[in-house]
């Protein structure tokens, strides 16, 4: 049998690794140089200027393989460190401590020289990268996951947070993975020719948990709605649409632990990708049953109990977006609440024409992205 000492030294041995999030810095510059490389494009989509001796889509393009080669090497080092932490879990051996700990210091300190000596980290001329421009602190000195949780809710257990670590690691995992990449870009062209959608609809991007604490934290009105949904009691539900992976639907389920959470997704890998992650690591919580993962079009999807609505909509079409926020305004109970990236909803009588809250948040393809929270007053 496993020693509870041995969980401590796991714990501490993960927390030593993710002390510095060298994942969201290598993958927040190398997003800064798709952006640069993109600023290159005229309005049709066209390259200009892109002969073989353009020097600055030379330099952007060199930085971005080294970076994604960074990405990688440090998924691997991940991938085999966790494996090493499940080894210990498994074991009743006092030598685990040491030798786990050293572990891990020794392939920091490899995977930091490789990035010094390399120059992984260090910053392109403002004449390369133009307004695609980094957050410096982006993945630096972000809170153990029990805070993050405990500033919206103080009585929250262990449990849940490293139940989040484990899926969030899972999942960002899994961005690095071509073959589910490949999936799910196969994905979108089918969606997009069955329902007419534009493939920028289904854009790939994600939130990290420390800016949607932030937002719950920082909005009254938010957080108690969430604790008036997860009483025992209550029939209402916590509902993303264009959920992905899940990344924001285990967010609440795991902050909120009696809520109901549902995910509505079109695109089938994204949609298994979080049943199977509900399946491995909620499967012995109690909040498992309460978490719903629905694969279809959130347009044709019902309202029904829903208390708080995330839409994630950054990359919606206009057309995608207006029909979303009119479905809000005619089925949407009163009282309910909407998170959004835009001000669309202030367009409607039945939500005042006028948001509740808005903050600003980093995320994946902004460190300054808007949020707005509207409630259904009609």
């Amino acid at each position: 049998m496993p020693t509870d000492d041995n969980h401590v030294v796991v714990r501490r041995a993960r927390e030593r690794l993710f002390s510095v999030e060298y994942g969201k810095i290598i993958r927040a510059r190398a997003t800064a140089c798709m952006r640069a490389l993109r600023e290159r494009r005229d309005g049709d989509g066209v390259v200009v200027d892109d002969d073989v001796d353009d020097k600055r889509g030379r330099i952007l393009r060199g930085k971005m393989r080294d970076l994604l080669d960074a990405l990688k090497k440090w998924s691997e080092l991940v991938e085999r460190l966790e494996g090493e932490f499940a080894r210990a879990n498994d074991v009743n051996d006092d030598g685990v401590s040491s030798a786990l700990l050293d572990s891990v210091r020794d392939s920091l300190e490899e995977f930091e020289t490789f990035l010094d000596e390399d120059g992984i980290l260090d910053d392109l001329p403002r004449s390369v990268l133009g307004d695609a421009r980094v957050d410096r602190d982006v993945g630096r000195d972000v809170p153990a996951t029990i805070d993050l949780v405990r500033r919206v809710c103080p009585d929250a257990t262990m449990e849940r947070a490293d139940r989040l670590d484990e899926i969030t690691d899972e999942l960002s995992r899994k961005e690095l993975d071509l073959e589910w990449r490949a999936r799910v870009s196969r994905d979108m062209k089918r969606a997009s020719n069955d329902v007419g959608y534009t493939a920028e609809n289904f854009s790939y991007g994600s939130t990290p948990y420390s800016s949607w604490v932030e937002l719950f934290k920082g909005c009254d009105r938010l957080r108690s709605k969430m604790e008036e949904i997860s009483d025992a009691s209550s029939s209402q539900s916590y509902v993303v649409w264009g959920s992905s992976v899940g990344w924001l639907v285990f967010y609440g389920a795991l902050t909120y632990e009696r809520a109901r959470c549902k995910g509505v997704e079109i695109l089938p890998e994204l949609h298994d990708t979080a049943v199977r992650l509900q399946r491995e690591y909620m499967a012995k919580t109690g909040s498992s049953e309460r978490v719903t993962f629905l694969c279809g079009d959130m347009l044709t999807s019902s309202l029904d109990n829903a208390g708080v609505v995330f839409l994630t909509s950054v990359c919606w079409d206009e057309s995608v977006h207006r029909a979303a926020a009119e479905k809000l305004a005619n089925e949407l109970s009163v009282g309910a609440l909407v998170i959004d990236y835009s001000d669309k909803l202030s367009e409607f009588q039945e939500f005042g024409k006028l948001h509740i809250h808005r903050t600003q948040l980093p995320v994946s393809w902004n460190p300054n992205q808007s949020f707005y929270v509207f409630e259904k007053v009609a």
